[in-house]
């Protein structure tokens, strides 16, 4: 086997132990032997460094990293970390509860390996909380296709006012070097940042139809949002705003439009305070909102 790994898998985690077993396993799974899986600690505090250093120990095919003190926390900080100590060609982003079919590196790394350093692939997924044999496999997604340009990926998400997570994509190491590594400023939507840059480098995104990734659903409230994570999903829709006006005349597109509308649908009724505080990232939101009242009190 070639010394180098051909796929780079990175996970970070935090507290994961409960969970990690599974996604470690689905790795050792894979049908595809030429990887490597770098997991960065993010100085967990229960038994995930243990659980961790003896799959190292089982198969060293796996690298693991605790961060030292004084090292950046949050899962941004750990993927950059898991990029800079691997070392394959393609890379592939894991969360540390996330499952990918056993066919997975596989068939992704078969779609891109002949392709541009500026292709990207995507696959299936579903969404599951316990079991993955009681997952909600989402069909008929709109963007279950081709697409050249990258850009038109990204409007197709903002015209389905639809979501793709990282665990179906897989993407070449030099699209990462041109598009650059994690912002590690952000806490929340940083995925959604990293990979908006992403397919703005794309010059086409394969489809992969016949393998599924999954993603866990956990209880994450709205209401345990903190004013940090807030401003944190602000600054990254703003930073991808600001990403894509290189690529429109005008100043907003249906993508970041679209997001708009739903970050103010999901924060109005438990944080409209912050929604004030960031009227003037919100002001088409609130025009809309407002002109829509309007039109409803006219027509009574």
């Amino acid at each position: 086997m070639n010394n180098v790994p051909a796929v780079s898998i990175i996970i970070p985690t935090y507290n994961r132990a409960y969970v990690i077993r599974e996604t470690l396993d689905c790795v050792l799974s894979q049908s595809f032997a030429n990887w490597e899986c770098v997991i960065v600690d993010d100085f967990s505090t229960d038994e995930t460094n243990e659980i961790v250093s003896d799959y190292c120990k089982k198969d060293s095919r796996f690298v693991f990293i605790e961060k030292n003190v004084g090292d950046v926390k949050g899962a941004s900080a750990s993927r950059n970390l898991g990029i800079m100590n691997s070392r394959g060609a393609f890379i592939k982003f894991l969360d540390s509860d996330d499952l990918i079919d056993a066919n997975n590196i596989k068939l992704q790394y078969e779609d891109l390996v002949n392709e541009s350093p500026y292709t990207a692939s995507i696959c299936r997924w579903a969404v599951f909380s316990d079991s993955i044999r009681k997952a909600e496999i989402k069909t008929n997604m709109t963007y279950y296709k081709n697409f050249s340009p990258g850009l038109k990926f990204l409007e197709n998400l903002g015209e389905s006012n639809s979501y793709i997570p990282p665990v179906c994509n897989m993407i070449n190491r030099r699209l990462l070097d041109a598009a650059g590594m994690w912002d590690e400023r952000l806490s929340l939507n940083d995925d959604g940042e990293f990979f908006a840059r992403i397919f703005l480098k794309t010059e086409k995104i394969i489809f992969t139809p016949d393998t599924l990734g999954y993603y866990r659903k956990t209880e994450n409230s709205l209401s345990v949002y903190e004013r940090p994570k807030l401003a944190s999903l602000v600054l990254s829709w703003q930073l991808t705003e600001n990403h894509m006006r290189s690529f429109f005349k005008e100043k907003e597109n249906i993508y970041v439009r679209n997001s708009k509308r739903r970050i103010f649908t999901h924060l109005r009724n438990d944080y409209f305070w912050f929604l004030v505080s960031h009227f003037w990232f919100f002001r088409e939101v609130f025009t809309y909102k407002f002109l829509g009242k309007l039109k409803y009190m006219i027509s009574k």
